[in-house]
């Protein structure tokens, strides 16, 4: 059967092309993990008729994988079969340079393979940076950015303004960097935004089942560092032997059966949770980018992709470009302030099961959110992004669960208005969302003083690019100071978790707008 657009790919065509019309040659599209992003950009590049393209990711396995998709889209079974069995960039590295059929070339750009001249190419983002020299600036008329949210490196960076093409487009699940700032200062809009609760509520993800597990281990003491907290001084405190027990426990509580992926906060502990699932009898293997610790990754991955292994526990491997569409449970076992880390984990058991998987757990995946203790850390989990939403709307909890809280608070409703409560508690004001601002000169480059105050939080100034505006982003979620804190709590605002964001937002509402309204 031949493999035809679903309607939400057709208008992400129509919003790209719209916007083009407009003028508008940078654009990121926000899509969920899962959506077919390659598939969708095959037939956008088709529709829009760009006779050399560029199509950059930063892991190895992005590139093969996305070049795999052309060719299942361009080249017959049989070819495709080939170049699978020996591997795309062994094939690219020992062929003449260029496949073509029907007018179709395919390139790569990656290690000591340079082979830029063809309809599409592959590149990795960090050879392409060192082969600038030798590719001219409007050599491409499309330059497709994979991933964009990692696309925030001062080498990525070099790479995009080095180009000069008629569309520069951006793919993420996530439209922040993993630093945690908005891409302002590479795209110039979102032209479509699809996202993981539409695609859950169109039928295109299976449904997600979201469980606490709740643990004794305090925070309090971690450090942020860029944005999330310090990896080392996590390590410290969430890899523990009763921790990674009590994972295992509700593991075979919750989802035992299921194929398993386990996102950790480094090597030591990725290794140590899978000898907890070991020691309990469960087939587990860690894999990280370090072959020592963690020997046959490659190996161990196609070996869990082959339902031959049953839980693989990672730190950084898989969480962008893995594809298992059985992956039936994933344990977020590091903790985590970062939502665009967040998201591009648990989308890696968002995907549409197959039928054997249904036929036996049904067309849904399960999410472990292990969340320690902290009253100084605003975490990221299932739990916090669904609870200021209505039952009908949240993201993380089956049908049938939506349907069982709804009837459940129907029933209290009912109690409730018979047993009304004569006192009232005198509800504090919530704080308002801090709001990003939009001037033109908020786009220019950070100064001095920006770049020190967020270098002093852990950011890498010396490698990444940062704006004005960006700058401001991350200062402005960093907690208050007492002195903030309390003219909050003299307003009436419930000030607990205030941000310095927040604290400027009403400060500017009930001083600043007054103070000018008297003049």
């Amino acid at each position: 059967m031949t493999k035809v657009l679903r309607p939400y790919q057709e208008k992400c065509h129509e919003a790209i092309i719209s916007s083009y019309d407009k003028g508008v040659l940078s654009q990121l599209i926000v899509l969920f993990t899962g959506a077919g992003k390659t598939f969708l950009l095959i037939k956008l590049l088709e529709k829009m008729g760009f006779k050399r393209v560029l199509f950059l990711s930063f892991q190895e396995e992005l590139v093969t994988q996305s070049a795999m998709a052309f060719i299942a889209d361009k080249f017959d079974e049989s070819f495709y079969n080939y170049v699978n069995e020996v591997g795309f960039l062994n094939y690219v590295k020992d062929s003449d340079a260029r496949f073509s059929l029907k007018g179709f070339s395919l390139g790569c750009i990656k290690g000591d393979i340079f082979k830029p001249d063809a309809n599409v190419v592959m590149g990795s983002v960090m050879t392409v940076a060192k082969r600038l020299d030798r590719i001219a600036p409007d050599f491409y008329d499309c330059v497709i950015c994979d991933e964009a949210h990692l696309f925030g490196s001062k080498s990525a960076y070099n790479v995009i303004s080095h180009f000069k093409p008629k569309l520069l487009i951006g793919c993420t699940a996530t439209p922040t960097r993993v630093d945690g700032v908005m891409m302002g200062d590479i795209f110039d809009e979102i032209s479509f935004n699809y996202g993981l609760h539409e695609g859950i509520k169109d039928g295109y993800c299976t449904e997600l089942d979201a469980i606490r597990i709740t643990t004794n281990v305090n925070l309090d003491s971690v450090k942020t560092t860029a944005g999330d907290f310090n990896q080392g001084d996590l390590s410290h405190q969430v890899d523990t032997l009763a921790r990674n027990q009590l994972i295992v426990d509700k593991w075979k509580e919750h989802a035992n059966g299921r194929q398993t992926i386990c996102f950790c906060v480094n090597i030591l502990h990725a290794i140590n949770l899978a000898e907890a699932f070991q020691m309990n009898g469960f087939d587990a293997v860690a894999v990280s980018s370090n072959e020592e610790l963690t020997p046959d990754r490659s190996e161990n991955i196609t070996k869990f992709k082959e339902g031959k292994i049953q839980i693989i526990t990672n730190v950084g491997i898989l969480v962008a470009g893995f594809d298992h569409k059985d992956t039936g449970c994933a344990i977020m076992a590091a903790p985590t302030k970062s939502l665009t880390r967040y998201l591009q984990s648990i989308g890696r058991a968002a995907r549409l099961k197959t039928k054997p998987f249904v036929d036996r757990f049904g067309q849904n995946a399960i999410i472990i959110d292990v969340i320690d203790i902290t009253n100084k850390h605003s975490l990221i989990n299932c739990w916090e992004l669904d609870k200021k939403k209505p039952i009908e709307d949240r993201t993380f909890t089956t049908q049938e669960k939506k349907d069982k809280l709804l009837a459940d608070r129907l029933a209290k409703k009912a109690i409730l208005e018979h047993t009304r409560d004569k006192d009232e508690r005198v509800k504090l004001l919530q704080l308002p969302e801090y709001k990003s601002f939009s001037w033109k000169k908020m786009q220019e480059p950070a100064t001095a003083p920006q770049l020190k105050w967020i270098s002093d939080l852990g950011h890498d100034v010396q490698n990444n690019t940062y704006t004005k505006q960006q700058c401001a982003d991350i200062i402005a979620m960093e907690s208050c100071s007492k002195r903030e804190i309390d003219y909050l709590v003299s307003k009436g605002y419930d000030a607990k978790y205030a941000t310095k964001g927040q604290y400027n937002t009403v400060y500017y509402e009930l001083e600043m707008k007054n103070k000018w309204k008297k003049r």
